[in-house]
């Protein structure tokens, strides 16, 4: 309990007598101090009960004497002034104590038997009490945190943290989403909280914040691993914390930091496990893989299993695995997932419910694409893997978000050679039938195109064009001119189809 001039008037043994301003016995004492200059303000701090006998005051002074003094200690924020009496006043003079009545300023009268230095060590005997109580209390503080943190981990820790600033606490990670909260209403909070921390997310310092919502004095402190911000601990109270408050809060955050610390530790040594069990199931090493994903998670997906393949932002790959993770506990199926390079690696049980939900959470992210491979037993994951990048890079070529390795062959061999480069070769190769054609003298470019689907059959290849077969033979044969190409030849034929199939797909409708 802070030192008063209520708790210095309420000591028998010091006779202190209040003459003005008794109604404010609350004010809080910090320190004593003992000065007889007309002007002690430059020795003041502002809180402190001055002593005096008053050598700066000759009896029989003006009234404006003592007035600027009490004004003067007014300014300074001295707590209240202790005039002692019998050395060189016998009593108060009127005139101080008519001044510190109206200007409002704690006067108590020491009496001669009372030495200054019992005043100042009743007070610093209990600043020192009260300083050893605090100490306690945020060292049992300490210990109550740290137990709950052993014992219920981080929502134990954000329980009892709560319960402490009689308030309400959140865990954010560095994204701002609630992962714990007391009492569980105080999570309707962590929207608008994480809009606000978009503005800290990224800053390579601590954060500490304090806020002022709906009558609500809030303080957010960031968790730092490293340069890394790991999340943030935001408590909410009525009134605003004080000192012991915030140490209790400092120690919070330091707690939980290690936490997250170790949690990361673990995740990146599993991270690296994973890793190692994939590279070894691709190298064809089934069998230590296996044993491997037995000892640490119970074993891997039963067969057959297809594999997953997802490129995209190391975030949204970071998101997805989690919810793997969620969704497969869930769901009570086993799913391996693995970091592989750029990609995250998802091997599933080709018969489960896990693929679906795999790729509709995949599908709520524009950011990721997915290739898939075929079904596959265990020891034939080297081949998953291959058709999985396949079917990756398909999908990344042809801007789908998802492509499954059965797809590559259905899309035709031409979904492969759909390259810019591959299209300004087929521009190039055609160039003088398009200009030909643009001068409005014939249809050469759609000929050639209809002959070639026909075989060069020119009976079927003219009707479908709806002209004479002879005037088809005149059109080919001005082809040939115009590209000094043998027609007759099987691989010009085949070079010349293939350009003209990919001249079409690469022009927008109406161009």
């Amino acid at each position: 309990m802070p030192v008063t001039l209520g708790a210095l008037l309420a000591q028998p043994a010091l006779g202190l007598t209040v003459l003005a301003c008794g109604e404010m016995a609350g004010q809080e004492v910090r320190w004593v101090h003992a000065s007889e200059l007309a002007d002690p303000t430059p020795y003041l701090e502002g809180g402190e009960l001055l002593l005096s006998v008053g050598m700066w005051f000759e009896a029989g002074a003006l009234d404006g004497v003592a007035t600027a003094y009490v004004q003067r200690l007014i300014d300074a924020g001295v707590a209240g002034l202790g005039f002692g009496v019998g050395i060189q006043h016998a009593m108060v003079p009127d005139e101080l104590v008519v001044a510190a009545a109206e200007r409002g300023l704690p006067l108590l009268q020491v009496p001669e038997k009372t030495p200054f230095i019992t005043i100042s060590r009743t007070v610093w005997e209990a600043l020192a009490a009260d300083q050893y109580a605090e100490v306690t209390r945020i060292a049992q503080a300490q210990q109550e945190l740290t137990r709950a943190a052993v014992a219920a981990g981080p929502a134990g820790l954000v329980r009892r943290i709560a319960e402490r600033l009689d308030g309400w606490a959140l865990l954010l990670d560095a994204a701002g989403t609630v992962e714990h909260a007391f009492p569980a209403g105080a999570a309707r909070r962590g929207g608008w909280l994480a809009t606000e921390l978009e503005r800290f997310r990224d800053l390579s310092t601590p954060v500490s914040a304090t806020l002022s919502v709906d009558g609500d004095q809030i303080v957010v402190q960031s968790l730092r691993i490293g340069r890394r911000n790991g999340g943030f601990l935001a408590v909410g109270s009525t009134q605003r914390l004080g000192q012991e408050q915030r140490n209790v809060l400092n120690t919070a955050v330091s707690l939980l930091t290690l936490m997250l610390a170790q949690s990361t530790a673990l995740q990146t040594a599993e991270s690296h496990l994973r890793t190692t069990i994939f590279d070894l199931l691709v190298s064809g090493d089934a069998e230590r893989a296996a044993k491997l994903a037995d000892d640490l998670w119970g074993g891997l997906p039963r067969e057959p299993v297809r594999l997953l393949l997802v490129a995209g932002e190391p975030r949204c790959r970071d998101d997805l695995s989690e919810i793997v993770a969620a969704a497969a506990a869930t769901a009570g199926e086993r799913v391996f997932r693995a970091e592989v390079g750029e990609r995250l690696a998802i091997v599933h049980s080709a018969g489960g419910r896990m693929r679906q939900r795999v790729l509709t959470a995949a599908a709520a992210s524009e950011e990721l694409v997915v290739g898939e491979s075929s079904e596959a037993t265990i020891v034939e994951l080297h081949r998953a893997s291959r058709e999985a990048e396949q079917a990756l890079e398909a999908g990344q070529r042809t801007g789908r978000g998802y492509t499954a390795f059965a797809d590559i062959g259905a899309a035709g061999l031409l979904s492969l050679l759909a390259t810019p480069s591959a299209v300004a070769f087929a521009e190039s190769l055609l160039r003088p039938l398009i200009e030909h054609d643009a001068t409005g003298r014939g249809d050469l470019l759609r000929s050639l195109g209809t002959w070639l689907e026909h075989n060069a059959e020119w009976d079927a290849a003219a009707a479908a064009l709806g002209v004479h077969r002879h005037t088809l033979r005149h059109r080919i044969r001005r082809v040939e001119t115009l590209l000094a190409r043998d027609l007759g030849l099987t691989a010009v034929r085949v070079e010349l189809w293939a350009g003209i199939r990919l001249l079409a797909a690469s022009r927008v409708p109406g161009d």
